[in-house]
């Protein structure tokens, strides 16, 4: 999906699953967005994206955000899961760049980058972009201490659980297993015993 720089756009209650960015970008010249492309303004809730690639099958040089590439514009995400995303380079689940972006109780588990090659296997923030994070999870990184990259920008992390730990800016964050278990729409449930369940804050 593409979302031009002069629409602002709500989306609810999808599935973007499976889908492969494989050409460059208009104007861009990198590969992104497995799932959405948004230059626009960009509202989400109760979405998944899974499976999601970002890829273009000769060098795989600048491809970013497996499932979703946020670029210019601000945006929130309320309720989201974005799990086994994969994008070679950088950003395997999700490439914010340029807005102001605001994550509500959202999931990003399993997304990978290349081992040798990629930098970052979560969430990746260029072009000075900023994000804040309330009430969610990044978990399930193949490779330890790649689950956020910031090149150049500013996330702030409250209430999250993070798989090797978060010491940005923020509170209330942690480190604990967040026990998933296979429920209705896959992996990502939190079991009844998850020290994930009731740890956010509403005030985050």
């Amino acid at each position: 999906v593409y979302i031009d720089p002069n629409s602002s756009v709500t989306v609810n209650d999808s599935l973007f699953y499976e889908n492969i960015c494989t050409g460059d970008i208009a104007i861009y010249n990198f590969h992104a967005g497995g799932g959405l492309f948004s230059e626009g303004e960009t509202n989400l809730t109760s979405c998944y994206f899974s499976g999601n690639e970002c890829r273009d099958g000769t060098s795989n040089e600048d491809c970013v955000g497996g499932s979703l590439c946020l670029i210019g514009r601000p945006g929130v995400l309320n309720n989201i899961a974005i799990t086994d995303s994969y994008a070679f380079h950088a950003g395997g689940a999700v490439c914010l760049m340029e807005g102001d972006y605001i994550f509500e109780n959202c999931t990003i588990a399993g997304s990978s980058s290349d081992p040798n090659f990629g930098t970052s296997d979560g969430l990746l923030l260029h072009w000075n972009s900023s994000v804040v994070l309330n009430n969610s999870i990044i978990w399930n990184s193949p490779i330890q201490g790649r689950e956020i990259e910031i090149v150049n920008g500013t996330a702030t992390l409250n209430y999250c659980n993070i798989q090797t730990g978060w010491t940005g800016p923020g509170s209330g964050n942690f480190s604990d297993h967040p026990a998933f278990i296979n429920g209705p729409y896959g992996l990502y449930h939190l079991a009844n015993w998850s020290t994930s369940l009731d740890a956010g804050s509403l005030n985050a």
